[in-house]
């Protein structure tokens, strides 16, 4: 079972995902976006300590985390487009320009 709880704090939007009957590693992670570094922390939460930090898009302020725990979406409002951050490598696979959720929208 995912839990999945998005929480805004002082202009810092904080993901966190529980995975139960995962592996070890994966079983609490906090996902943090940092606007001025442009770059998301991954936290392990039993050990109280950042794992990773992958650069994203430029001011990165929405997050999201797909049901299966598979990848995380960070919303970037300078560079108008989303990173795809895969949770198994912890890199940033893709980013997708905003051109295309309008393209979508109109269709």
């Amino acid at each position: 079972m995912i839990v999945l709880t998005k929480v805004l704090l002082c202009g810092v939007a904080l993901a966190f995902l529980v995975a139960r009957g995962a592996s070890a590693s994966a079983e609490s992670r906090a996902y943090v976006t940092n606007e001025k570094s442009n770059d998301l922390s991954v936290i392990d939460t039993a050990a109280r300590r950042v794992v990773a930090t992958i650069k994203v898009g430029d001011r990165p302020r929405g997050i999201a985390v797909t049901p299966d725990g598979a990848r995380v979406y960070t919303a970037n409002a300078n560079s108008a487009d989303l990173t795809v951050i895969d949770t198994t490598t912890l890199t940033a696979i893709a980013t997708v320009p905003d051109s295309c959720f309008f393209a979508s929208a109109l269709a």
